[in-house]
């Protein structure tokens, strides 16, 4: 299935599915003239040029596809007028882990650890099961690593203060004489 993303009002938008994108076009949310863009093609084009979309047939993109394929592909393909690249969107659970990763390590707690570990592996499950729409599963392996070593970091450190705590009273205890 192909991931699709389109041009609506000066802003990229997507990614959508092939079904998705049609529909857009024959309810008039987008018209036929939008650019459209999709992994394998070297540039936007206007919805209404690509063949298959024309005819209603499966997408193949018959000769448009061809042609691209021969054409060098860019992860930085734009929109003209529009200054974001459809290769990269960041799933927002990553991006949100990896920020709790960070910020568990500047604020020395758990407290911004264990949601962003969460957050980490629900973003990370989300990749996986649609890698070709989102750029940033680096982002979660990174945000589930510093997540999960803060986390045994705070636990460990945890377990020493009680454990220090434990050694000071039972000294405290032992030595004195009533």
């Amino acid at each position: 299935m192909s991931v699709w993303f389109y041009a609506k009002e000066g802003k990229q938008m997507g990614p959508v599915d092939e079904a998705t994108l049609r529909q857009l076009v024959s309810e008039g949310e987008i018209p036929s003239s939008s650019l459209v863009w999709r992994q394998g093609m070297a540039q936007w084009t206007p919805f209404s040029q690509i063949t298959d979309f024309s005819t209603g047939a499966p997408n193949t993109l018959g000769a448009v596809e061809a042609a691209n394929q021969a054409a060098p592909v860019s992860s930085t393909v734009q929109v003209p007028g529009v200054g974001v690249s459809p290769a990269a969107p960041n799933n927002n659970m990553a991006l949100w882990g990896f920020i709790l990763g960070i910020a568990s390590f500047v604020l020395c707690g758990c407290l911004a650890s264990i949601p962003g570990l969460i957050l980490s592996l629900i973003g990370r499950n989300q990749i996986k099961q649609t890698p070709q729409a989102y750029g940033n599963h680096w982002m979660a392996l990174v945000g589930l690593i510093l997540n999960a070593v803060n986390l045994v970091l705070t636990i460990i450190a945890a377990l020493a203060y009680i454990f220090i705590i434990g050694v000071a009273v039972a000294s405290s205890t032992g030595t004195s004489t009533p």
